[in-house]
């Protein structure tokens, strides 16, 4: 027998962090998926109208740019929690990571903020 063979609970445990890891990603896309409709059909024709009376947002493209901030801004509020609990909480109760609250955030934070400046 070879010393990676996992013990019965061992496998069990990886199940079970698999599952809950695969219900976090169907979650997020849900959750993607409901925000950005809400934000097509819902909001982004009212938002654009208030952005183009404020005068410094008249050219096209701050308006846009400033657009694209408001609506990261509040896609990351809408799905922060989910991304806590599924790269920091369940990532610690099955001992996959030892790090700390502060250095997640801090990772996350990189993260979003690098992906906001590329996709800006």
């Amino acid at each position: 027998m070879s010393d990676t063979a996992q013990t019965p609970e061992q496998l069990q445990q990886a199940k079970e962090y698999n599952r809950i890891s695969l219900y976090c990603d169907l979650a997020d896309m849900f959750i993607d998926l409901v925000f950005y409709i809400v934000m097509a059909f819902v909001v982004a024709v009212t938002l654009d109208r208030h952005l183009r009376q404020w005068v410094p947002l008249e050219n096209e493209w701050l308006r846009l740019a400033a657009f694209f901030l408001i609506m990261t801004a509040l896609h990351i509020a809408v799905s922060i929690p989910l991304s806590f609990y599924s790269g920091y909480v369940i990532e610690h109760r099955y001992e996959l990571s030892r790090q700390s609250l502060g250095r997640w955030f801090s990772q996350y934070a990189k993260a979003i903020g690098l992906s906001t400046v590329f996709s800006l």
